[in-house]
C-alpha cells in the first residue's frame, strides 16, 4: 500500500492577538486611500497600496473599517 503526502498549504498572514483573544491580521496593505481625524482633532491619513506593520496602527485601521487586504 502506498501513501501520498499530504499537500501543505501556504500558511497564512501572521496574527496579532488581543487581550480579549481577538485576531489582527498583520500585515495588511491599503486598497483605497484613507483618512479621519482622531480625538485630538489631528489628521490621520494612509495612501492606497501601503503597507501597514503595526499592530497599534492595524487595528486603528480596521476599527475605523479602513478597506485593506492581508499580505501573505
Amino acid at each position: 500500500m502506498t501513501t501520498t503526502p499530504k499537500t501543505q498549504k501556504a500558511p497564512k498572514a501572521p496574527t496579532i492577538t488581543e487581550p480579549d483573544g481577538a485576531a489582527i491580521p498583520a500585515p495588511i496593505k491599503l486598497t483605497c486611500p484613507f483618512a479621519f481625524y482622531d480625538e485630538n482633532n489631528e489628521l490621520k491619513s494612509w495612501q492606497a497600496g501601503q503597507e501597514i506593520t503595526d499592530p497599534a496602527e492595524i487595528k486603528t485601521l480596521l476599527d475605523a473599517g479602513a478597506e485593506h487586504e492581508d499580505m501573505e
